[in-house]
């Protein structure tokens, strides 16, 4: 769906002609278009690819609607299996197109080599003949029905009364013979995010649209899409928990970045219990649910004292001045605090009571409630510190670890054993350092 956007509108006013196209997918995302939640997309499931194989069709015909020849890049997971990889090079063959294993995100050039020279073999074939897919003389109306009927696989194209004015105004301005740019979800085929797989035969609804004539092209917004992009519903700090392993997923997120770095580490095999991990993990996240409590128990600590004060110091200016409380003010002063009814006296119909007092709870209230509240998030916070010195602790130990890896790598060492990894992970709170090791297989 980019490149449509790139075909009908860089490549028309650039005067450009793509001599190839490389078709990025995952065996992962075709799965979930088949059907599988993406907590099950790392197992494997034929059955799910090859259905979710019809979505990849579309995308491959789509490109040839324009003329271009394409190839498939298939982005290699750790989790993708030999068989998977069969089944997904068989579907695009059997298709009529050729998909080239990518690993270029774990051995570097190394690993895109086969795709480069797949590409620079299309691209001299000859056999592209690009085209764009409409012309700009068309309506504009008509070049949005195109591209929803013959990329989006819509059925019908449903405009609101509102979009339709505003294209015809454009057209009136001058503007008919801008090309469209669609905005839609990148989630689905069609204008619907949840609708995976190959939908086709819908009504594709386009709810407004919106010249740009700056950049020389019509926007036509289908369904709901917001232009300026937004955060996830859930951020990533979400994710990262204690997994079946019983690992800190922070300590295999490091470890991992290594294998990224250096396209050297292949497995890791953690020979450990981390009871450690969980203990102070969880110390870390009891001690900012309870700061999180603590600083709301503050905040209306303060508001009643506040009021407690202001109805205390009424109730001593009034003595002062009055040398007596109305009855209004003994009522405030009984329900705020029940206890200074032994502290009232009544004497001809006049109600007194001692401003020192009155005083003396007044400084209390302060001393005693407010004090003990930051005392409370005072000591939380020491916990969160700790937690925060344990994590960079381990930071400190992976860039460690990661110029040892490049070291014994550049020295052409094939094979490492290492003890004493994420030595952090391991301290108790007494600060016993576990016997448990780490080893880690290294292969060039």
């Amino acid at each position: 769906m980019g490149a449509e956007k790139f075909f009908d509108i860089k490549c028309r006013l650039n005067n450009l002609k793509p001599s190839a196209c490389v078709i990025v997918a995952t065996i992962r995302a075709l799965k979930m278009h088949g059907g599988v939640a993406k907590t099950e997309l790392s197992k494997e499931n034929l059955e799910a690819l090859e259905k979710g194989f019809e979505n990849l069709k579309v995308h491959i015909e789509n490109i040839r609607k324009f003329g271009v020849e394409s190839v498939v890049a298939v982005n290699k997971f750790l989790t993708d299996t030999d068989a998977e990889i069969s089944l997904l090079k068989k579907l695009c063959s059997d298709f009529g197109a050729k998909a080239v294993l990518s690993e270029g995100y774990e051995k570097g050039g190394d690993g895109t080599k086969e795709l480069a020279e797949t590409v620079c073999e299309i691209a001299n074939s000859g056999n592209s003949d690009f085209k764009p897919l409409y012309e700009l003389e068309q309506p504009l109306a008509e070049k949005i029905k195109i591209l929803a009927k013959e990329i989006y696989r819509a059925d019908h194209v449903e405009f609101d009364s509102s979009a339709l004015k505003k294209l015809k105004s454009f057209e009136e301005a001058g503007y008919g013979n801008l090309p469209v740019c669609m905005a839609k979800t990148q989630n689905s085929i069609s204008h619907d995010k949840v609708a995976f797989g190959a939908p086709k035969g819908y009504v594709f609804p386009v709810r407004d649209v919106q010249l740009y004539s700056g950049a020389g092209f019509v926007v036509a917004f289908a369904g709901e899409i917001v232009p300026m992009p937004g955060l996830p519903k859930l951020p990533a700090a979400m994710n990262i928990d204690v997994d079946d392993l019983n690992i800190d997923n922070l300590t295999q997120e490091l470890l991992t970045k290594f294998q990224q770095m250096y396209g050297q580490v292949n497995q890791a095999i953690f020979e450990l219990t981390s009871e450690q991990v969980v203990d102070w993990t969880t110390e870390a996240t009891n001690a900012l649910v309870t700061q999180d409590e603590a600083m709301k128990d503050y905040i209306s600590t303060v508001a009643n004292v506040t009021e407690k004060q202001e109805i205390l110091n009424a109730a001593y200016s009034e003595m002062k001045e009055k040398g007596e409380l109305s009855v209004a003010t003994v009522q405030k002063l009984i329900e705020q605090e029940p206890s200074l009814v032994s502290a009232l006296t009544v004497e001809n119909g006049h109600i007194r009571i001692n401003i020192d007092s009155l005083q003396d709870l007044s400084n209390g209230y302060f001393n005693t409630a407010i004090e003990t509240k930051k005392q409370q998030i005072t000591q939380t916070q020491s916990v969160i510190d700790e937690t925060k010195k344990r994590i960079e602790a381990i930071n400190q130990e992976m860039i460690a670890l990661g110029k040892l890896i490049k070291k014994r790598i550049e020295a052409g060492e094939h094979r490492l054993q290492l003890s004493g990894l994420l030595t952090a992970c391991r301290r108790s709170k007494s600060g016993e350092k576990s016997d448990q090791k780490v080893r880690l297989q290294c292969r060039r």
